[in-house]
């Protein structure tokens, strides 16, 4: 099981699910096949998700099955009068899309609750898939910067995109990777905080935990910090930063009576980042100093907003925005919109109002609910990293489309359900008394 997750997340950045979801039949197939595999792996085992899983997630998930089936109902002619959506077809195909999110969350959840010993393994695993994307697209940027793979660019030319089509995008992939590296960081120091190494006389197992690990934690943040701010995304990198001081934040302020030595290292850390800023964020800063409103998607706003006044109850169908835009769109919009660019618009519109509530209410159950009653200390840093991704992610949803790209929302489904199923294993134990061996990735 551990390595279909793996050739999943390996395989997602690639073009076909860096840009818009055009395969999405392979995702859901592909997860449907791995989602038997689980069912047959786990046929022995009584109740494989926990006992708590019942309590903690059946609301949510009970939303979330609502939800898919609404998505469904809008794409069925059940009156005779013609369905809900504009487009039956896209519908079907994006609620069969949401469904496979929900059984990859299980997939995950499920293999972590079980293997959590190997929850550091397969985050150090994402981090190294991620820098091997920004590598690519650093030396594909630097050489050429005029093809995506063996695609030639129509867009973005002077902007680093690696696998994906829009920098916007790729921003937003890696700064799960960003996240995910900079927590594994904390994690190494948090874990060499109470040795010798950290007085300035003996240094010597501080030096050795860093050539063991530490070495690549750090150099998969640097690696990903680098490529992020070249992508000159200004909702990317703005909503990566909003994610790590969140993820800073917590981290420092959990570690009362914390070594004068280790804050060193991590403002030593942020220092870093700042230079990073100064010598590769040239192009970001450009975009950063042009007039934000001039874009036009502020002119598409409203219409949206005008076009959800229209329909507020059932949506347009799910999938169907750029059939829908079509009838609302402003004179004055000249560039082409396929997205809304904001999600949470994209699926008022779409969905409509009280579907669109449904399906944020059950991602309140499934994931916020369970990181704030948790109360673990030996999973904080999981806590802190979904905190992170979710601060990330719903931000540039606002202004942006980034859980409409399977790399993206199958990556962050991945680190949510492995953070969640940590927490739940380790619960598990306490309430047990059995000392569990946490996996050390991000405590």
């Amino acid at each position: 099981m551990k390595w279909l997750i793996v050739f999943l997340l390996a395989i997602v950045p690639l073009p076909f699910g860096s840009a818009r979801a055009e395969w999405q039949w392979f995702w859901i197939i592909y997860i449907s096949a791995a989602g038997l595999w689980l069912v047959l792996a786990t046929r022995k085992i009584k109740n494989p998700l926990g006992i708590e899983a019942a309590g903690t997630y059946s609301g949510g998930l009970l939303c979330f099955v609502l939800f898919v089936i609404w998505c469904f109902f809008q794409a069925t002619d059940v009156t005779g009068t013609g369905a809900l959506s504009i487009e039956p077809l896209q519908s079907i195909k994006v609620a069969a899309l949401f469904l496979a999110h929900g059984l990859f969350f299980v997939i995950c959840y499920t293999y972590g609750r079980q293997q959590p010993g190997q929850l550091k393994t397969l985050l150090k695993i994402f981090s190294f898939i991620v820098v091997v994307y920004s590598l690519y697209g650093f030396f594909s940027f630097v050489l050429d910067g005029t093809h995506v793979l063996w695609y030639p660019k129509t867009a973005y030319k002077i902007a680093l995109t690696s696998s994906f089509i829009n920098p916007n995008n790729f921003a937003a992939y890696c700064g799960l990777g960003l996240i995910t590296s900079t927590s594994l960081t904390l994690s190494w120091l948090g874990r060499n905080r109470s040795q010798p190494a950290w007085q300035v006389s003996d240094t010597t197992l501080l030096i050795k935990s860093f050539i063991r690990e530490g070495w690549f934690y750090i150099a998969s943040a640097l690696f990903c910090m680098t490529a992020l701010l070249m992508t000159g995304s200004r909702a990317g990198v703005l909503s990566v930063m909003a994610g790590l001081l969140v993820l800073f934040f917590l981290w420092i302020k959990s570690k009362k009576g914390f070594s004068s030595s280790a804050f060193a290292w991590v403002f030593g850390m942020i220092g870093i980042l700042i230079i990073l800023w100064w010598f590769s964020g040239t192009y970001f800063n450009e975009r950063l100093e042009k007039e934000i409103f001039s874009d036009q998607r502020f002119d598409v706003y409203p219409a949206i907003l005008h076009a959800i006044w229209e329909r507020p109850i059932t949506g347009y169908g799910i999938g169907s925005f750029e059939t829908a835009f079509r009838m609302v769109r402003p004179s004055e919009v000249t560039l082409f919109f396929d997205r809304a660019h904001s999600d949470y618009l994209e699926l008022a519109m779409t969905a409509g109002l009280p579907a669109s509530a449904v399906f944020l209410f059950s991602l309140f159950l499934l994931v916020f609910n369970p990181l704030v009653r948790s109360h673990n200390a030996r999973v904080t840093g999981f806590k802190y990293m979904a905190v992170g991704v979710l601060t990330q992610l719903s931000l540039h949803a606002v202004v942006d489309f980034p859980f409409q790209i399977p790399a993206i929302s199958l990556s962050a489904v991945f680190l949510l359900a492995l953070c969640l199923a940590a927490i739940a294993a380790n619960e598990a134990k306490t309430r047990s008394d059995i000392q569990l061996d946490a996996p050390q990735a991000v405590r």
